[in-house]
C-alpha cells in the first residue's frame, strides 16, 4: 500500500480529530471547575485559592525566588 497523499491526509485529519477532542476536553474541564467555584460561591464556602495548572517536573526550571 502506498503511503502517498492520501495517507498523508488521512494521517491528518485523525490527528486534527485528536486535537479537537483534547481541546474540547480541556474545555469540558474548564467548565466543570468554574461551576464547581460558582456552587462553592453560591453556598457561601470561602473563595479558594486559583492553583497553578500542572507542570510536569521536566518542564520546570529551578529559579531562586528573591527575598526581599
Amino acid at each position: 500500500m502506498d503511503a502517498g497523499e492520501g495517507g498523508s491526509a488521512m494521517v491528518d485529519h485523525v490527528v486534527q480529530k485528536i486535537v479537537d477532542k483534547q481541546q474540547k476536553l480541556r474545555a469540558l474541564r474548564h467548565a466543570r471547575e468554574r461551576v464547581r467555584q460558582l456552587e462553592r460561591e453560591l453556598s457561601g464556602e470561602p473563595a479558594k485559592s486559583e492553583e497553578p495548572p500542572h507542570l510536569p517536573e521536566f518542564l520546570r526550571q529551578d529559579i531562586p525566588l528573591r527575598v526581599s
